[in-house]
Formats: structure tokens, sequence, C-alpha cells
């Protein structure tokens, strides 16, 4: 039986490499914000807002003006 290795793209290890480094970004996140104090719970609460935000404009087709 004839076995073929299975290769991957570069489109793929580069999106690999970048989901790896965003997520030990956000995984160490955490322990920077804890160094400033309670305003990091303020700066989470703005962020996820803003990630809402932006979901919403995505899903509903907004397209920017010229």
């Amino acid at each position: 039986m004839k076995t073929t290795a299975k290769k991957m793209s570069v489109f793929q290890l580069t999106t690999m490499v970048a989901a790896n480094m965003l997520g030990a970004g956000i995984i160490m996140l955490p322990t920077n914000l804890a160094q400033v104090g309670t305003i990091s719970v303020l700066s989470w609460l703005v962020t996820a807002v803003g990630a809402l935000l932006l979901a919403y404009i995505c899903s509903s087709g907004y397209v920017l003006p010229n």
C-alpha cells in the first residue's frame, strides 16, 4: 500500500503561527493587567463592548460610504 505524506501549505502554516501568537497574548494578558489594578476590569468591559459592536456591524452587512 502506498502512503502519501500530507503537507501543509504556506498559508496554513502562517495561520497556525499567527493563532499561536494571538493565543499566547490572550493567555498572558490578565497577568499584565493585574499589575495595573482595578482599572483593568474597566478596560475588559470597554474591549468587550467594542468587540460586540464590531461583530454587530459585520453581521448586519454595513458598508462604509466612500
